[in-house]
């Protein structure tokens, strides 16, 4: 694992109040905040570029005319959005220039909440296109992808469904489209249509008049309609895009091109929050070895911890100084979770997915609809959204879980002194465990970090307490109900829970707490213990 420690200063901040003062106590709060690509299937590789120039009979010596005319059709689509909106477009002469800075600036002249076009901006930027080669070795013309530059348009508009979107637009073939839509900002307006009461400090909600229903309300913008409103969005800024190409029907393809996740824990004051977080951080940081990080995100490890021998990726954990406070941010490949305070007052723990490719989905075959059930890779497209939600909440769960573990004030005979007390649940008596005893190597087994993700059966801990099944099948079935008695007595205790319809187990939040201080206390020297 490489661990970089480097000091990065974010900019200014924008604050909108609509609330009373902040609540004394702490909540969370999980959302969605991510954007979209938008892409015309048929022109994004070249074979499917050349067919639809064969279908128009372009020959490809003519492409950058055709492509040309193209391109006019598109800026005349953008222009005319311009005119009808009374928004004139602003040309950047670098595409370095602070595009967020210059919205701001535009909403402050024309209204925070006022529904329509808030600016047009266009700039040059690079982009993936096509060109033409020529094939000496077969003597004829070819289409190739390659990077060129062109001139992008970013209209920003005010909508009244997510409110402030922007949509990147790329002038030239194959006309790729970026939509950038805030969950946050969707949830205001959420709220605001049921006259909740919030506080919000840029990006982050800092009161909430109930936490509950605002939770109810983002998890509802799971079960949207996205190709309708996307489309909606997209062709309100083009509408020349519909018919961009002669004769042809083109339908864009709406990817989550990257999508992030984010978990909130509201504290009563920046103070309560400054306290902790230092202990946080170096918690992180000290413990949450490349294992640690592949498990948040859902990468799977060995029995003895490590990472698998054919995992060629990189694990990366870094500390970067903000104006804020700090910020903790683990990557494994494309998708990272991290940690850092906002406004002060809010934690943040947030998983960004750019790499779909090493996650799953239970679906069918696509193009078969009412195929059979398996887990199959997740699709970029928003098909698979609710699948990434969940993915990036559980990571998001996982990370806040092991974070419990950094609050060494709660002394060890706390948790000792529960456990070792006798249970009554559903009117049945469970004996007392003896952590620090004759249970420490069945405590031992459940805390092991393969079973922290996908849990464990009755058979998985089975063979690790007893070895291998023996040959015998009463015996095989003696032992399997003595591993259930095992299960019922942790369950009773609160250290397992099962999941379900399955026949697997995972440990709790209250176990990830306690079982490492368990088992540290009993590797600890009586030179460790004296001098503590």
């Amino acid at each position: 694992m490489r661990v970089k420690r480097r000091a990065k200063w974010d900019s200014g901040e924008r604050t909108s109040t609509v609330a009373q003062p902040l609540n004394p106590m702490p909540a969370r709060l999980s959302g969605l905040g991510d954007h979209r690509l938008g892409t015309f299937r048929q022109l994004v590789y070249p074979r499917g570029m050349t067919l639809i120039l064969d279908y128009l009979h372009v020959l490809l010596k003519d492409f950058h005319t055709f492509a040309e005319q193209a391109t006019q059709r598109f800026r005349a689509g953008v222009e005319e959005f311009a005119r009808s909106s009374d928004c004139p477009i602003e040309y950047l002469e670098s595409s370095q220039t602070d595009k967020e800075a210059l919205v701001q600036q535009a909403l402050v002249e024309r209204g925070p909440r006022r529904n329509g076009v808030v600016a047009i901006l266009s700039v040059v930027e690079v982009c993936r296109s096509y060109e033409i080669h020529r094939d000496r070795a077969l003597q004829k013309l070819q289409l190739q992808s390659a990077l060129r530059k062109c001139l992008h348009y970013y209209v920003y508009l005010q909508d009244p469904l997510f409110g402030l979107v922007h949509v990147r637009l790329q002038s030239w073939l194959p006309f790729h489209t970026h939509l950038v839509i805030n969950g946050r900002e969707w949830l205001a307006h959420q709220m605001e249509a049921q006259h909740l009461k919030y506080a919000r400090a840029d990006n982050c909600f800092l009161w909430i008049e109930d936490f509950e229903r605002a939770q109810q309300l983002a998890n509802q913008q799971l079960n949207t309609n996205w190709p309708k409103h996307l489309d909606r969005i997209l062709y309100r800024a083009n509408l020349a895009l519909q018919g961009i190409l002669p004769t042809v029907n083109l339908e864009p393809y709406w990817s989550a091109d990257q999508s992030e996740w984010a978990t909130d824990l509201a504290f009563r004051s920046a103070s309560d929050l400054t306290l902790l977080q230092t202990r946080l951080t170096q918690h992180a940081m000290t413990h949450f070895q490349s294992p640690e990080v592949m498990r948040f995100l859902g990468r799977k490890i060995c029995r003895n911890g490590q990472p698998h021998a054919l995992f060629q990726g990189e694990v990366v954990s870094r500390v970067a100084t903000r104006q804020e406070g700090v910020c903790v941010h683990h990557r494994v490949g494309g998708n990272s979770v991290k940690m850092y305070n906002k406004q002060g007052s809010v934690l943040r723990v947030e998983t960004t997915i750019n790499d779909a490719r090493d996650l799953t989905v239970l679906r069918p075959k696509e193009g078969d609809p009412h195929g059979k059930l398996e887990y199959r890779k997740l699709r970029k497209g928003v098909a698979d959204l609710r699948r990434r939600a969940q993915l990036c909440q559980s990571a998001n769960q996982r990370y806040l879980d092991s974070l419990a573990a950094a609050d060494s004030s709660t002394p060890l005979k706390v948790f000792t002194d529960r456990l070792s007390q006798p249970v009554i649940t559903t009117g049945r008596r469970a004996r007392a465990l003896h952590p620090l005893g004759s249970d420490a190597a069945l405590l031992a087994r459940i805390h092991q970090p393969e079973y922290l993700i996908t849990g464990f059966r009755n058979a998985d801990l089975r063979r690790a307490l007893f070895g291998a099944d023996p040959d015998d099948p009463v015996d095989r079935r003696r032992r399997s109900a003595r591993i259930s008695r095992l299960l019922a007595l942790l369950r009773a205790h609160g250290l397992v829970k099962k999941i379900p319809h399955t026949q697997r187990y995972l440990i709790t939040a209250f176990a990830q707490q306690c079982l490492p201080a368990i088992m540290a206390a009993r590797e600890a020297s009586l030179q460790q213990l004296t001098a503590a």
